[in-house]
């Protein structure tokens, strides 16, 4: 039976009566549709309950469209290429961690999904997606995004915005690891600079993730004095750069924690309704370095409710037609930390069967009530010639978290004009050193 994850804290006899209900429903929509608070009942089980309610209110207006691509193929080639050699290959061990299957030590060496069939029956099953999830990151090889915008908007105003420089190196999922020296067994490394508005430039975090149960190493720079210190890496779930988001809150499936210091639990399966913005991939190009990158398509208009005159929804929302819903079949996966000092309550998590990548995520407080919710909007670039051909990989447009309590959101736009995306980026790797992460800062 397919268990929808809602609004906890209610009897068992409420949730028996509102699983029959969402069932039961029998909500459907079509490309032309435009959804709001008139006919905000056609979203009915397609859409996590507390966004139900954004269109029940008016909070939220999307039109129902249609891609000229097909999303469920978005991956790059070598990953589909690899789908045969991957599947058996790898296993979970009782700690969560990702292992060769016949030899139990772990994976060093995965390029691809790590998964490609999901069998839902297994008990792992939840954890399987949630590593495929996480690798979609990391088959863009070493990844930069300049110049990531968030607007920090209130119920009634937007507060401000602040630009954020990320850069990765990924030491697995993608061909490149095989001419990568890694002694110290790194999964990824990773870098979180802000480069405005004054009072916070210059603050950056650098995070050393390992394979298996070694705990992260975190390092922040503070201008102020000018020195790097090592952070706590309990603190992940603590509210970052002063937005709603914490640093678990990035990647591609709204979760970005250390896979072993979590339980997962595949809770259900379900035609949903994500956001995209624009019908047709974007064709990546070079910059004069040779990098491969990628920005918005040409021609569109994204805009947030503040920007956009008269718009009588959230801040926050989208208020373009370019932004709008299509179907498409998720995982629902249920995420709960072993650390009980852990902000977060239960998470759920509604990820593509397909792409990997998250709808929706769910975040609910230490007593089963609501708290906030994560969203993306997707676009696809593509690569069809030269170095890297047959790459493609899904980006974020704009990541959005909303604090439901307190009424306020956190909209990143990510991948845009002033902020294309870089793949298999050709930089120093020194930066990922304190020495190098320091000078980097100053």
């Amino acid at each position: 039976m397919t268990r929808i994850p809602y609004t906890t804290g209610m009897s068992l006899v409420g949730l028996c009566m509102l699983l029959f209900a969402a069932t039961a429903v029998s909500a459907d929509v079509a490309p032309g549709d435009v959804i709001d608070k008139s006919n905000w009942e056609k979203i009915q089980g397609m859409v996590p309950e507390p966004v139900l309610e954004w269109y029940k209110t008016g909070k939220y207006i999307t039109p129902v469209g249609e891609l000229n691509y097909d999303y469920g193929k978005s991956l790059p080639k070598y990953v589909y290429d690899r789908t045969e050699e991957n599947t058996g290959k790898y296993d979970v061990n009782e700690k969560n961690e990702l292992v060769y299957a016949k030899s139990g030590e772990l994976a060093t060496d995965v390029i691809g999904l790590p998964f490609p069939e999901i069998d839902p029956e297994d008990p792992k099953a939840g954890v399987k997606i949630v590593y495929n999830g996480k690798f979609i990151r990391m088959f863009q090889g070493n990844g930069r995004w300049p110049g990531m915008v968030g607007h920090y908007v209130s119920k009634t105003r937007h507060e401000r915005d602040v630009v954020v420089d990320m850069r990765t190196a990924n030491f697995l999922a993608w061909p490149g690891i095989a001419e990568m020296k890694n002694p110290q067994g790194f999964q990824e490394q990773y870098v979180l600079k802000v480069v405005s508005p004054y009072d916070l430039a210059g603050t950056a975090v650098l995070t050393w993730r390992y394979l298996g149960m070694k705990p992260d190493m975190t390092f922040g720079y503070v201008p102020a004095i000018r020195r790097v210190r090592r952070m706590s890496p309990a603190n992940r779930s603590d509210a970052m750069f002063g937005s709603d988001f914490s640093a678990d809150d990035t990647g591609y499936i709204g979760y970005d924690g250390k896979v072993p210091y979590f339980e997962f639990k595949l809770v259900g399966e379900a035609e949903a309704l994500g956001m995209f913005f624009g019908k047709d991939v974007v064709q990546c190009s070079r910059d004069q370095l040779g990098n491969l990158i990628s920005t918005e398509p040409p021609g569109l208009d994204f805009k947030v409710g503040y920007e956009k005159e008269g718009w009588q929804g959230a801040l926050w929302a989208p208020a373009t037609k370019d932004v709008f819903f299509v179907k498409r079949p998720v995982w629902k996966i249920e995420c709960v930390s072993k650390d009980p000092f852990y902000n977060y309550g239960t998470q759920y998590m509604w990820i593509d069967k397909e792409a990997y990548c998250s709808m929706w995520k769910q975040i609910l407080d230490h007593s089963g009530e609501q708290w906030k919710m994560w969203y993306d909007i997707w676009g696809v670039a593509v690569n069809e010639a030269g170095e890297h051909a047959g790459f493609s990989i899904p980006y974020f447009r704009m990541v959005n978290v909303v604090d439901e309590r307190a009424e306020h959101a956190s909209a990143f736009e990510c991948v845009y004009e002033k902020s294309p995306a870089y793949y298999f980026s050709k930089e120093d790797a020194d930066v990922y050193s304190l020495g190098g992460f320091q000078r980097y800062c100053k």
